[in-house]
């Protein structure tokens, strides 16, 4: 899951960082392409939470289990501060694109 997570985030960062582009040089109001960024961009979010969502829930079974899935206090630790960060990044990429600065430009 990790891999896919790493996967939907570069084509989100690709899609955000355009949406920032025409966000900051053009008129957003009635623009197709901005809407459509924007659309995928809630969406691609939506997914990316879903699969933490899961990465939490999995971490937690190995936390209560390390034995015997054989990963130690270090991995799991490494795996927590993978999904926090991106959990961090989607909050604040939701609320840039959700932003009040945003809907009255």
């Amino acid at each position: 899951v990790k891999d896919e997570v790493e996967q939907s985030l570069a084509g989100l960062d690709e899609y955000y960082n355009k949406w920032k582009q025409i966000l900051t040089n053009e008129n957003t109001y009635g623009n197709e392409e901005f809407s459509w960024l924007s659309t995928e961009i809630s969406k691609l979010i939506d997914s990316v939470e879903w699969e933490v969502k899961d990465l939490q829930e999995t971490i937690s079974i190995v936390e209560q289990n390390g034995d015997k899935f054989g990963i130690d206090a270090s991995e799991i630790r490494n795996r927590k501060t993978f999904v926090n960060t991106v959990a961090t990044k989607l909050q604040s990429i939701k609320q840039h694109v959700n932003s009040q600065e945003t809907r009255s430009k």
